[in-house]
């Protein structure tokens, strides 16, 4: 029988309310936390009752020799990922330096922020006659080609590009985008626009980092309740 000792897990947008049960349990009985930086909110750090690293600045044979150290210890460790894992996570290549020596993990899923996101909007990323699709993406990928679907787009970490996205996709002028800035932090701000003035009010509002960029009439739920879906 294997047993787990390595956990990645999920720590959802950022608030304790939004932690699942089982992310707070292996939080408070690990034996070493690992997180990265700023990018978890400190409420959900101060769980730990034990050791407390953050990987910032290292590298990832640095981290996976420290974990291998408590697992040869027989202790158990939990990786923080803000969110959810599997999305933009950097999961994987973790994963697979532990399994080449032998270290299996478990994988424990949060909310992701664009749900969190879409909750603070009171919104839907997807409704029937209106967008059924939704297209999770960076600045770094293609989206002149895939903002022709006119589908509901969700942009992670790509605010402090805001005016080149803006550049680059194909919604008309008039189309809805928000941004939203540490969904469900404290400090949480909604900055809701057009492809016409959403640059300028994000200028305005100083956001260079940690938003969430959801661009299409998803993103101002007032305008799919005024469209005509054929209903």
């Amino acid at each position: 029988m294997i047993i787990t000792q390595v956990y990645f897990v999920g720590a959802g947008p950022g608030t304790l309310e939004l932690l699942s049960i089982k992310a707070e349990r292996l939080i408070k009985t690990a034996d070493l936390v690992i997180h990265y930086g700023d990018a978890t909110a400190p409420e959900i750090i101060e769980l730990a009752a034990a050791d407390i690293i953050s990987s910032y600045g290292k590298t990832l044979d640095e981290i996976t020799d420290t974990i291998e150290n408590y697992v040869k210890q027989k202790k158990t460790v939990v990786r923080i990922h803000s969110g959810d894992p599997s999305l933009f996570g950097g999961m994987l290549e973790q994963i697979h330096a532990l399994e080449k020596r032998s270290i299996e993990v478990e994988v424990v899923p949060g909310i992701s922020a664009m749900f969190a996101s879409a909750a603070l909007l009171k919104t839907q990323l997807t409704l029937p006659g209106v967008t059924q699709t939704v297209i999770v993406t960076r600045p770094e990928e293609p989206i002149e080609e895939l903002s022709k679907h006119l589908a509901t787009m969700v942009i992670f970490l790509g605010v402090e590009k805001i005016q080149e996205i803006i550049d680059r996709v194909a919604y008309p002028p008039g189309t809805d985008v928000a941004v939203v800035y540490h969904a469900f932090w404290h400090d949480q701000k909604i900055i809701k626009g057009t492809i016409s003035d959403i640059v300028e009010k994000v200028e305005t509002a100083k956001i260079k980092h940690g938003a969430i960029i959801i661009i299409g009439e998803a993103a101002n739920p007032k305008t799919i309740l005024t469209l005509d879906r054929g209903e």
